[in-house]
Order: C-alpha cells, then structure tokens, then sequence
C-alpha cells in the first residue's frame, strides 16, 4: 500500500513534548497503521527519551469502529517501565496523543498487558477505562 507520514510525540530530556515525523508501511487497515505506529514508539526517538521500555511488544490493537481502540502490550510495558508518576504520564502521553493526532477516528484508547485490564501502568494513572484522547492532546 505504500507508505504514509505520520507524527510521533515523544518527551524530551526537558520534560516538554516534541514531534518528530516518520514514514511507515501503509495500509487499508487501521489497525495494522496503528501497530506500524506504535512500533516506531517503541523504536524512540532519534534524540531524546523513549516513552516506552524498548523490548515492549504491541501483541493486538483493535479498533471497535466506534471510537475506541483497544492495545494490547506484553508485560515488558509494566516490567520494565522505570516507574514514577512523570514517567508513566509521559509514556501514556506520548501513546495517546500520537494515536489522537494520526487516527482523528479515534476518541478513546485503552491498554492493555498480555490481554488482561490492568489498573495501572506504574501505579499511578488509573488504566481501569480507556484514555480519552482529550485529556492527553
């Protein structure tokens, strides 16, 4: 299908937002872009902090077609998280906002860890709900 520009939101070693612009594989598939995307987190950035531990697996995404997409990570994403309120805030800001600006479809997503409803990341943003793509823009 060739290939789509996309925008990727990552911390920098400041503690502000920045975005850097990569191409991917695309596809007719939304949840298949996701996943392209969501690697490319993991990935990291060119300079700065990654948001996600970088043996992080994306396992499943899922879109409901009504708004919210569904991620479903390996449990590296919470082993190997470095914890903290500001770190796990970045992490599911970087997500979030990344989703939000390049699937407008999107409204809501939620996480989870080897299939299963977690409550939290690091043990401070509660993941009992999906994220609302408002409060992370």
């Amino acid at each position: 299908d060739g290939t789509r520009t996309v925008d990727l939101t990552f911390p920098d070693d400041e503690g502000r937002f920045i975005t850097e612009t990569r191409e991917i594989v695309g596809d007719d598939h939304l949840e298949l872009e996701v996943r392209h995307v969501v690697e490319e987190l993991i990935t990291g950035p060119k300079e700065g902090v990654h948001p996600l531990p970088a043996n992080t697996k994306i396992l499943d995404v899922f879109f409901d077609g009504d708004g919210e997409l569904t991620l479903n990570f390996s449990d590296d994403l919470r082993t190997d998280h470095p914890g903290g309120s500001e770190a796990e805030m970045a992490t599911l800001r970087c997500l979030v906002a990344t989703i939000a600006t390049n699937f407008p479809a999107v409204d809501r997503v939620r996480v989870l860890v080897d299939g299963e409803s977690v409550p939290t990341l690091a043990g401070h943003a509660d993941l009992s709900q999906p994220l609302s793509v408002e409060d992370y823009r």
